[in-house]
């Protein structure tokens, strides 16, 4: 399954429905917050939160290896990844794959480390993974890109000067959040032990 942003509407309601709406599922951010497009995951986690939903929402920054007992407590059954990721289409587009797309490829900025992890945690825990990806416009390079919603740097003491978010990847920020919110809204009569 994968859809981009240019797709229907009701299409992507309908693919992130059978995510959202049918599991446990645990909604993970990973990125940088100051390295430009590459905080696209986190911008989602705290565009979310703003809609007080209850969901989990985890933002792992750039190592999500070091949130998996954090993810595993939540006994998900289906974790949807937001990352920054090379899909080959215009900055800003967004594409939702389920985790074969992601097998051997370099598609995501952290791909290495989230294919990993999220194999991990379907064998430790049986949730299976998602992931929607946006393709950045910048990763780290300086200029003068729309405002971030996300929070402050992180790293080993690494001082430099930190990217925000490219309009295109703000945008689809905004989308992402929006899709998600609607997308809990619709199912909201769903009662946890209807989950999978």
């Amino acid at each position: 399954m994968s859809t981009t942003r240019t797709d229907n509407a009701d299409k992507h309601l309908t693919e992130l429905e059978s995510i959202v709406c049918r599991r446990r599922v645990v909604i993970v951010g990973v990125g940088r917050h100051d390295r430009g497009d590459d905080g696209f995951g986190p911008a989602v986690i705290k565009a979310v939160a703003a809609y007080c939903l209850p969901v989990p929402l985890i933002d792992a920054g750039p190592c999500p290896e070091n949130v998996t007992e954090v993810i595993a407590r939540h006994e998900p059954t289906g974790l949807l990844w937001l990352d920054a990721g090379a899909i080959g289409q215009p900055p800003g587009a967004w594409l939702l794959c389920g985790p074969d797309a992601l097998a051997g490829t370099g598609t995501c900025t952290h791909t290495g480390s989230l294919a990993l992890v999220a194999r991990y945690l379907e064998a430790r825990t049986g949730a299976l993974s998602w992931f929607l990806l946006a393709q950045p416009a910048n990763v780290g390079e300086p200029g003068n890109e729309a405002e971030t919603t996300a929070g402050p740097p992180q790293g080993r003491g690494e001082h430099h000067r930190p990217v925000r978010l490219s309009a295109p990847v703000a945008e689809a920020v905004r989308q992402v959040s929006q899709l998600i919110a609607d997308t809990w809204s619709r199912c909201r009569g769903a009662r946890p032990h209807e989950f999978r």
